[in-house]
């Protein structure tokens, strides 16, 4: 039993300082789209931590299904170019990631984009943790209002 809580209490530190290490910003976009579909962005991966770190990105589709959220390989009609797959950053740092995405024109889409981020360095014993954090992003028509809003109320039936 001794053991066991030992386990957990190492675990719970190396939780807190892994996610202490890594922010996103914004969280949530809302893009306006061109008469071809077109948008971009950027957001910023942060660094807190004293040690650099490596962020990876993966684009990933979601829905939600019974105010469950569900996410999937993006869809085929939704193309998102990232500035950088990965980046070093360094220690009390950020970086900006720019993207473009190309939505069916004159229809709205919605994607995320994961950011894992983990120490940039060697272990050789212990365990490596890494934690996903995701920037959510609505693409829709510059002419349509309340475009997250509306993508939550009409497709997921979630309330506002």
């Amino acid at each position: 039993m001794q053991r066991f809580l030992l386990l957990l209490i190492v675990f719970a530190v190396l939780a807190t300082s892994a996610a202490q290490g890594q922010g996103i910003s914004p969280l949530i976009q809302e893009l306006r789209s061109n008469k071809n579909g077109k948008a971009s962005g950027e957001f910023a991966v942060t660094n807190t931590s004293l040690q650099p770190i490596i962020t990876t990105l993966a684009v990933k589709s979601f829905s939600v299904v019974g105010g469950n959220m569900k996410v999937r390989d993006l869809d085929g009609n939704i193309h998102v170019r990232l500035s950088e797959q990965s980046a070093k950053i360094p220690a009390k740092s950020s970086h900006i990631f720019w993207f473009e995405v190309t939505c069916e024109p004159r229809n709205p889409c919605w994607f995320q984009i994961d950011s894992s981020s983990g120490e940039a360095r060697h272990l050789s014993q212990g365990v490596t943790m890494r934690i996903w954090l995701g920037e959510t992003l609505y693409a829709c028509p510059k002419t349509a209002k309340n475009c997250r809003e509306t993508i939550r109320k009409e497709i997921f039936h979630l309330p506002n």
